[in-house]
């Protein structure tokens, strides 16, 4: 895209990102005030069958409310609110608490994702994994990094092709763990030998994992056999996806290869995998 047509400029992104990032580690520490609680915490189930606790909407509360502060007048879509984002313009993308199942579970792997879309695309990532006291950034310009608690920031870099020991992250608790071995067997035959068993690592960020250099891939998928749901949703990928871009990866759709887009923040994204080494992209889904 000309980059006539943003928005927003690289300097202004660059003068965000402190402040996002530290709206990120104050709902980061609301989430863990409860997570470390002794009581239960209130889970209700919402009408797709995902669970979802007061947690994620006080995140959700805390983070609308500070970002209006700081940039007024700039919608906030947030996976626990009904606001509604502007076709062709600028806005927020906020999951307050990504991972809620492992949050119940007590695994560690959640976190705060927000992302600022500047005509459909994210141009600033923060996700903030607060039991893992890790901070990752990405920006437009092409920074990507990682911070881990007050250690100095590290730069992300894709992992370079691997022939005979591909490191492959899948999430068993969301999805059908057949999927994955008609997946395995479909790019088997295009000479990626995928492992028989992933890794089902279960701290988030799966996707950021691969732009660290520690996965080859990770292959996302509900239990839609078609591929074309499954993905989750904008406020789910939209930051990883800057991070691992930046990082020298890219996210592809399942079904057909094409490189992620970004539409509707409310309509789920098809089934997608997360790749580091474009290399191994080119041979998933050769050129016809």
């Amino acid at each position: 895209m000309n980059g006539d047509l943003y928005l927003i400029s690289n300097g202004e992104l660059s003068a965000l990102l402190p402040h996002v990032n530290a709206v990120a580690r104050d709902a980061g520490a609301l989430i863990m005030g409860f997570y470390k609680a002794a009581g239960k915490t209130d889970i209700t189930i919402k009408s797709d069958g995902s669970p979802v606790t007061q947690v994620d909407t006080l995140s959700s509360e805390l983070i609308e409310t500070r970002l209006a502060q700081l940039t007024p007048g700039i919608t906030v879509v947030s996976e626990e609110n009904s606001a509604e984002a502007p076709a062709r313009g600028i806005y927020w993308s906020v999951d307050p608490l990504d991972g809620t199942k492992e949050f119940i579970g007590k695994t560690d792997g959640f976190a705060v994702k927000i992302a600022l879309m500047d005509q459909g695309e994210p141009v600033l990532a923060v996700v903030y994994a607060p039991a893992m006291y890790s901070l990752y950034n990405g920006l437009r310009d092409g920074l990507t990094m990682r911070q881990t608690g007050q250690n100095p920031p590290k730069f992300l870099s894709v992992r370079e092709n691997s022939k005979w020991d591909l490191h492959v992250l899948f999430n068993a608790t969301h999805a059908d763990e057949k999927l994955y071995q008609v997946q395995r067997a479909r790019f088997l035959a295009r000479g990626v030998a995928m492992p028989k068993i992933p890794e089902t690592y279960p701290s988030l960020p799966r996707n950021l994992r691969v732009a660290e250099g520690l996965s080859d891939f990770h292959v996302a998928t509900g239990n839609d056999f078609s591929l074309e749901g499954g993905g989750g949703y904008i406020w789910d990928n939209a930051p990883d996806y800057l991070i691992l871009k930046n990082a020298g990866g890219e996210m592809r759709c399942l079904n057909d290869g094409a490189s992620m887009t970004f539409g509707d923040p409310r309509q789920v994204m098809p089934s997608y995998i997360a790749i580091g080494d474009k290399k191994l992209g080119k041979k998933l889904f050769p050129e016809p």
